[in-house]
């Protein structure tokens, strides 16, 4: 099975505004047709209602294998990229920033890979667009994941523009118990804009969750293609922010006062 990976290195890691790598063709261009054709869009079209407006849908891993009408070339390419093998392969590449990010987490690489997490490769797509809108703004993810990864499969006649992903980064004077307490509620006056990846076919992203991964998707044009991706995530048995007592009494007033301190 090819990885998503096979054509990285740590060379292609770009450490701001925050640890990701960007692998456009990330699969040989035969096979990534191949398994463009198998992509399961039925899933989707049964299950999605025609009045729904840029809403993601998922086919998680585990409901995936369950299933019995799922070409089997897909099948074992979400498997694959739900494997712990998989997972080593991407904490080769990030182990030096994970224990830089998180030195009271992980102190060496046998620390990482011996952490019980739940690997999966989701099968997701955006539903059509009625109205010019995007699926989600700016926003930190959950503090028990520690990679995200989103890989592209845009299909050859979708013509619509959008979805692409924005990264952005926080203003120096926004400090960590404001970016805790705003991780649901992202002020656009609080973050700066650093860089877009366009939604293309056969491109493969993924990055190392913290509180500064900020992240975005820009708005799509009314279009009766779905967006078409699979999304990676890497969970935890535990948070990686764990405020200490003064913090968190800050953040209790702070959430009263209005008043950040």
């Amino acid at each position: 099975m090819q990885s998503l990976l096979n054509k990285a290195n740590k060379t292609h890691l770009i450490k701001e505004p925050f640890p990701h790598i960007i692998i456009e063709d990330a699969l040989d261009l035969s096979f990534y047709e191949e398994l463009s054709s198998k992509f399961p869009i039925d899933f989707f079209y049964k299950n999605c209602s025609p009045s729904e407006n840029n809403i993601r849908k998922d086919l998680l891993h585990k409901d995936l294998i369950l299933r019995d009408d799922i070409d089997k070339l897909w099948m074992d390419f979400v498997n694959y990229h739900s494997s712990n093998e998989f997972y080593r392969e991407i904490i080769n590449i990030f182990k030096n920033e994970i224990i830089q990010y998180y030195p009271s987490k992980f102190s060496n690489i046998n620390e990482i890979l011996d952490t019980e997490s739940k690997n999966q490769l989701s099968t997701c797509v955006n539903t059509q667009v009625l109205e010019y809108s995007s699926v989600r703004g700016a926003h930190l993810d959950n503090m028990n994941k520690l990679f995200t990864g989103l890989f592209y499969l845009k299909h050859k006649d979708d013509f619509s523009t959008g979805g692409d992903l924005e990264l952005f980064s926080w203003k120096k004077n926004i400090s960590v118990n404001k970016k805790r307490l705003s991780i649901n509620d992202i002020k656009m006056e609080d973050i700066n804009f650093e860089k877009t990846i366009k939604y293309k076919p056969n491109t493969f992203l993924i990055f190392l969750n913290s509180l500064n991964s900020l992240h975005g998707v820009t708005p799509r044009s009314v279009t009766k293609s779905f967006r078409r991706m699979c999304v990676f995530t890497s969970k935890l048995p535990f948070s990686l922010d764990n405020p200490n007592i003064l913090d968190r009494i800050k953040i209790k007033i702070s959430k009263y006062s209005n008043h950040f301190v």
